[in-house]
């Protein structure tokens, strides 16, 4: 017999405290980085390798892995990692088709530029619109259905990733 639940799963949104100085150093290192991986995922946009690793990059992972630590004790036994990363630019008319990460514990999305026009992320099955807005963060569970729709710019960018946790 299955019986189904229904659970409330938080979503953490915050702001990086000095984002101006991190989204510069993140938009200087993009210009060493190839984006390889673009239009063939669910971000139909440029899109960049899994495993995009630059000195901005790992500091905004360990604050995200802060923020989860943070807000649940449970996983202070825990060592948190992000086991995927990399950054989407957008241009006018494309769009993250609707998607899970059904093996990560958490997954986010962190929003280094967002011109007039940036399309919001929506998460979950009632699609909540999250807007995009520079140096906010959202972290939500990997089993969350989310994705975006077609955007109204050029030049929306964001960092995402996956967390997973290993027992320490």
């Amino acid at each position: 017999m299955i019986e189904y639940i229904t659970q409330r799963l938080p979503i953490i949104i915050e702001t990086y405290p000095f984002h101006p100085s991190l989204n510069f150093k993140i938009l200087k290192e993009m210009e060493d980085i190839s984006f390889d991986m673009s239009y063939k995922t669910n971000v139909k946009a440029q899109m960049s390798g899994w495993n995009t690793i630059t000195p901005s990059l790992e500091r905004l992972q360990k604050w995200v892995c802060d923020i989860l630590v943070r807000d649940n004790s449970f996983l202070r036994d825990y060592r948190l990692l992000v086991e995927e990363c990399w950054i989407a630019t957008y241009s006018k008319d494309e769009f993250t088709k609707f998607h899970d990460h059904v093996l990560s514990l958490y997954s986010f999305v962190y929003f280094v530029k967002c011109p007039r026009g940036s399309s919001p992320l929506l998460v979950g099955e009632r699609k909540k619109r999250i807007k995009a807005q520079e140096g906010k963060v959202v972290i939500f569970p990997g089993t969350l259905i989310h994705g975006v729709p077609k955007n109204k710019c050029d030049g929306r960018i964001v960092v995402a990733g996956n967390v997973v946790a290993r027992k320490k």
